[in-house]
C-alpha cells in the first residue's frame, strides 16, 4: 500500500474514532440531563375504596431545606375536602417500588399513622420523597422515597377530637376533647378547661391545685422566660382558659393579658398538683 493510501486509511480510521467518542459523550450527556431533569410526581389517596390522584404542583409549596415541598396533610385535604377532620383518620404509605414502613420492624408501632401528624411532615414535589419534622425523631423507615399512594383509614371508635392527658396525682385520664361539650368561642369550637378537668376528676377543687401544660412537641410555658414567674398557674384561671376542639390549642380570655407562652399549641398534656 502507497503512502498516500495509509495515511487516508489512517485519517479516516482517526476520524471515525473521534466521531464515535463525541456520541458517546452526547449520549451520555443527555442521559445525565434526564436524571438530572424531575417532572413533578402525582399521588394516589386512597380512602374508603376510592381513590384521587393529587398533582403535587398544583398545590401550594415551601421551601424545606433546600427542597421545594408540600404540607402532607394539605395532599390529604386536596384530596379529600378541606373540612376533613384529621383526628378520626389515619394513613400508611406505599414507595413506587412497593415499599411501606410497616414492613420495617422500626415502623410497626407507628403505621398506622395519625393522620393529625401530617401536618408535621413534606412530601418533595419533584420526587415525592417524604420527610418529618425532626422533633418528631421518627425513624428511617418513615422516609418514604418516591411515595406512589396515600391509603387513609377511618380509626375505628378513635377519637373524633384531640386526645388530652389530664394528670393528677399519679393518675393520667385521657380525655377526648369531642366528649366535653364544646362551645362556640369568638367562632371558635373549644373546650373549657375547667370542663375538662372536671370531666377527669369530679372530685377536685381547682382553688386548691396548681396546673402546667405541655405540647406534644415537649414544650412547657415554664421553658420561655416570659413564663417562668407564672408557672405553674393557678387552677382557678382554668375557667377562662380554651382549647380548640380540633387542634388543642389553648387560649385564655383577653383580660387575662396572659403572655404568648401560655398560649401553648397542640396540647397534650395538663398536669396538676397540689397548691
Amino acid at each position: 500500500m502507497n503512502r498516500p493510501a495509509r495515511f487516508f486509511l489512517f485519517s479516516t480510521i482517526t476520524c471515525l474514532a473521534l466521531f464515535s467518542l463525541l456520541m458517546f459523550a452526547s449520549c451520555d450527556s443527555s442521559d445525565d440531563d434526564d436524571d438530572d431533569f424531575l417532572e413533578p410526581k402525582t399521588v394516589a389517596v386512597t380512602y374508603q375504596g376510592n381513590s384521587y390522584d393529587v398533582d403535587l404542583s398544583d398545590l401550594e409549596s415551601e421551601e424545606i431545606g433546600g427542597i421545594d415541598a408540600v404540607v402532607l396533610s394539605n395532599v390529604l385535604r386536596a384530596a379529600l375536602g378541606g373540612d376533613i377532620n384529621l383526628n378520626s383518620l389515619a394513613v400508611d404509605f406505599a414507595a413506587s417500588d412497593g415499599f411501606s414502613p410497616e414492613q420495617s420492624p422500626y415502623c410497626l408501632d407507628i403505621i398506622p399513622l395519625e393522620a393529625a401528624m401530617c401536618e408535621y411532615g413534606w412530601i418533595e414535589v419533584n420526587t415525592a420523597n417524604l420527610s418529618w419534622d425532626e422533633d418528631l425523631e421518627y425513624p428511617g423507615c418513615m422516609g418514604v422515597r418516591g411515595v406512589a399512594e396515600i391509603f387513609v383509614e377511618d380509626i375505628e371508635g378513635g377519637p373524633t377530637g384531640k386526645i388530652v392527658s389530664v394528670e393528677y396525682g399519679g393518675q393520667a385520664i385521657e380525655e377526648d376533647l369531642l366528649t366535653v361539650d364544646p362551645e362556640d368561642v369568638d367562632g371558635v369550637s373549644a373546650v373549657n378547661l375547667a370542663d375538662l378537668v372536671e370531666l377527669a376528676f369530679p372530685n377536685l377543687n381547682l382553688e386548691d391545685l396548681l396546673v402546667d401544660f405541655a405540647s406534644i412537641d415537649g414544650f412547657m410555658p415554664a421553658d420561655s422566660t416570659n413564663c417562668t414567674d407564672i408557672m405553674p398557674l393557678d387552677a382557678a384561671n382554668l375557667t377562662q382558659g380554651w382549647l380548640e376542639v380540633d387542634s388543642a390549642d389553648m387560649f385564655w380570655d383577653i383580660e387575662l393579658a396572659f403572655p404568648g407562652c401560655l398560649h401553648v399549641t397542640q396540647v397534650s398534656r395538663v398536669i396538676l398538683s397540689d397548691a
